[in-house]
């Protein structure tokens, strides 16, 4: 917690000595590894953390997290490990509602995440109503993907909710005919949440690409020129664009 990791690994190896089946002081090893973005030695950690202890769940979720970004096929086993493992409950299910997700089965994912609401009900994680957003979203249905993120957005705590909730409510309003028009207001609540620039030009520019899609250029040129001078080092074709907009627009 000191960010000593040089420290911390020699006395996790001085446990390993005292323990030599201390899984967990292996884990913590590969942790270390982690923070450094190390998986040349964070990996073989983990792995054999698991050797040491099969029945160590941690290392199954470190080793699941790594893949679920990666490769859903190499991190399909470790969350079955993780799962067999650990104590049942509601966020081994969540997980399995998010994995189905991650593995593109979003029929699954959305019958799943309708069971685990229905079971738990007011108990339910919020994230359940988010991942129902974009699964619906993904299956084209707009009006429902709509009401689960207005309900995620209701229901969760305002540390849990994310600038890319919003920006995925401006998508959900931009592909459902009469409500286009919000999508630029649910794009500005993005770009007030969040505090990286580079992220509220990312924002900006999605709100551009809206424009464009609608035909509609003069709003495309007004984001592309508000990108343009928030950009601190903007680039030729991002002017060029912008320019670009303004003469489809016929804003000579």
């Amino acid at each position: 917690k000191l960010i000593d990791g040089g420290n911390a690994v020699t006395n996790y190896t001085k446990a390993l000595e005292l323990d030599p089946k201390h899984a967990a002081a292996k884990s913590s090893i590969g942790r270390v590894y982690l923070t450094q973005n190390n998986p040349e030695y964070f990996l073989p950690a983990f792995e054999d953390a698991i050797k040491l202890d099969p029945a160590y769940a941690p290392t199954y979720y470190e080793l699941f997290y790594y893949w679920y970004f990666r490769d859903v096929n190499k991190a399909a086993p470790y969350l079955d490990q993780y799962v067999a493992n650990s104590d049942q409950g509601p966020e081994q299910e969540y997980l399995k509602a998010d994995f189905l997700y991650a593995s593109s089965k979003f029929a699954e994912a959305k019958a799943k995440a309708n069971e685990l609401i229905t079971q738990l009900g007011d108990k339910v994680s919020p994230r359940m109503y988010r991942m129902l957003a974009y699964v619906n979203d993904t299956l084209g249905d707009m009006a429902a993907a709509k009401q689960a993120m207005t309900t995620f957005l209701s229901k969760a705590a305002p540390e849990d909710v994310l600038a890319t909730d919003y920006e995925e409510l401006a998508k959900i309003a931009a592909k459902t005919p009469g409500s286009e028009a919000e999508a630029f207001g649910y794009i500005r609540q993005a770009i007030d949440k969040d505090t990286s620039v580079a992220n509220k030009i990312k924002f900006i520019n999605t709100a551009a690409q809206m424009a464009k899609d609608a035909k509609n250029r003069a709003e495309e040129a007004n984001w592309l020129g508000m990108a343009y001078r928030m950009d601190p080092d903007p680039s030729q074709k991002a002017l060029y664009d912008w320019g670009f907009a303004n003469y489809q627009a016929k804003n000579y």
